[in-house]
C-alpha cells in the first residue's frame, strides 16, 4: 500500500506520530546531555576548583612556616627578639606546619573520592613531609637553646631539600589538577554543541517532514478533484 492510498486521516495520524516520537527522543537526549554538563560542571566547581584551593592554601602553609622559622633564627642570632616574640613564631611555625597535613589531606580525599588517580607525586609529598616535621622540630629546639649556628646549618641543608620537595610535589598536583579541570570544562563544551545540534536537527527534520506531508496532503486533495472534473468534461 502506498502512502498517497492512505486515508487523509489516518495520514496526519502517521505523521504527528513520527514527529512526536522525533520529538521525544530529541528530548531525553537533551535531558542526558543536560545531566552530563551538569556533573561536569559541579566537578569543576565542587571538586576541581576547590581542591585546588586547598593545595595553594597548604603551599602558602608551608611557605609561611619556612619564613617563620627564618624569622624566629635571626631574631635569636641577632639577639633582638624577647622571648615572648620567639614564642610567637614558634606558635605560627607548629600551626602553619599542621595546615600544610590538614588541606592536604582534603584535596587528596577530593582527588582519589572524584576518580582521580593515585600519581606518585602523593608519595613524594609523604616522603618529604615527615622529614619536614621532624626538621622543623629540631630547629625549633636549637632555635630555642640559642644554637642558631646548627640551626642555621640545618635550615639550609637537610630541611631546605625537604622542605622544596614537598612543595615541588604540591605544585605538580596543582598542574595536574588544571590539567583535569580543562577536560572536563572541554566536555561540557563539547556536551553544549551536541545539545545546540540536537535542536537544530530536530527543528529542521520537523520542518522538512511538515513541508513533505503538506505537499503530499495538497495532491491528495486536488488529485481527486481533478479526476471527477476530466470525469465531468
Amino acid at each position: 500500500m502506498r502512502f498517497r492510498d492512505i486515508r487523509i486521516k489516518t495520514k496526519f495520524f502517521l505523521v504527528f506520530s513520527l514527529i512526536i516520537v522525533i520529538t521525544i527522543a530529541a528530548a531525553l537526549w537533551q535531558i542526558k546531555n543536560l545531566i552530563e554538563i551538569g556533573e561536569s560542571a559541579a566537578s569543576v566547581y565542587k571538586v576541581r576548583l576547590l581542591s585546588m584551593n586547598y593545595l595553594l592554601q597548604a603551599d602558602r602553609d608551608a611557605y609561611q612556616s619556612s619564613i617563620a622559622i627564618s624569622q624566629a633564627l635571626n631574631l635569636k642570632s641577632k639577639g633582638s627578639g624577647s622571648s615572648e616574640d620567639i614564642d610567637k613564631y614558634i606558635s605560627a611555625i607548629d600551626e602553619n606546619y599542621g595546615q600544610i597535613g590538614e588541606r592536604f589531606n582534603k584535596f587528596m580525599k577530593l582527588h582519589l573520592d572524584s576518580g582521580g588517580s593515585k600519581v606518585g607525586e602523593f608519595s613524594q609529598f609523604s616522603d618529604n613531609y615527615l622529614p619536614m616535621g621532624k626538621y622543623t622540630d629540631d630547629l625549633k629546639q636549637l632555635i630555642k637553646t640559642g644554637r642558631t649556628t646548627e640551626a642555621y646549618i640545618l635550615y639550609n641543608g637537610e630541611y631546605t631539600k625537604v622542605f622544596g620537595e614537598t612543595r615541588d610535589a604540591m605544585d605538580k598536583l596543582t598542574q595536574i589538577t588544571e590539567a583535569i579541570a580543562e577536560n572536563e570544562y572541554n566536555a561540557i563544551v563539547s556536551h553544549n554543541r551536541s545539545s545546540i545540534l540536537i535542536s537544530i536537527t530536530v527543528v529542521i527534520l520537523t520542518i522538512v517532514i511538515l513541508l513533505i506531508t503538506g505537499i503530499i496532503s495538497t495532491l491528495s486533495f486536488t488529485s481527486p478533484i481533478r479526476s471527477m472534473l476530466r470525469f465531468a468534461e
